[in-house]
């Protein structure tokens, strides 16, 4: 019995061990469950030289000022899509301006995704010219990546984003700081 016992001594060390690497892999891919991924294809080139497409159940306008977009709403231009229940397109042209303003409103069920980032909320704004964009009382999730949470107020401004949280911001359990209690959050204002 003396003689088989630092073998199976051995065997446990060499276990303990190397049994770490294969639990790390799992706690990875563990932390990606529920990581939504980009299943369109990838589209190349600046956004502002690509079509855009409309679906709706209904459409009025009323042109250049502005025009309506209700039911089933769908709106996808390169990799960006939103959906909602109704989309109101207004363009004005400021006095002295080459380009007139257009601002879209998007109410009900407001659906955005992209190859960066879903957003979801009851209503959202977005100016055209300039690329900013809110969305209210909403969810974010990153896409590829881990991320996601709740927020009052989600800002776009240009390329940059903005994501001012008034709710925590949650990763999976595997994920979380392994310490009781230990989580973070998040609030800001946009003073």
């Amino acid at each position: 019995m003396k003689k088989r016992i630092p073998t199976l001594l051995a065997t446990m060390i060499a276990s303990a061990l190397y049994s770490h690497q294969g639990l790390a892999a799992d706690l990875a891919s563990q932390c990606m469950l529920g990581v939504p991924s980009y299943d369109r294809p990838l589209v190349k080139g600046d956004t502002n030289d690509l079509p855009v497409t409309i679906n709706a159940d209904n459409a009025k306008g009323n042109y250049p000022d502005d025009a309506v977009f209700t039911g089933n709403v769908d709106i996808m231009q390169g990799n960006s899509r939103l959906q909602a229940d109704e989309v109101q397109l207004h363009q004005k042209q400021a006095e002295g301006q080459p380009e007139p303003i257009r601002t879209v409103d998007a109410l009900g069920n407001v659906h955005y995704d992209d190859n960066q980032v879903i957003l979801k909320g009851p209503k959202g704004w977005a100016n055209l010219n300039t690329k900013d964009t809110n969305v209210w009382e909403g969810d974010y999730q990153m896409v590829g990546r881990q991320g996601r949470g709740k927020a009052d107020l989600m800002k776009q401004r240009g390329e940059n984003r903005y994501i001012p949280f008034w709710k925590t911001a949650a990763l999976p359990p595997a994920c979380r700081a392994p310490i009781p209690g230990a989580w973070w959050e998040v609030k800001s204002s946009m003073t």
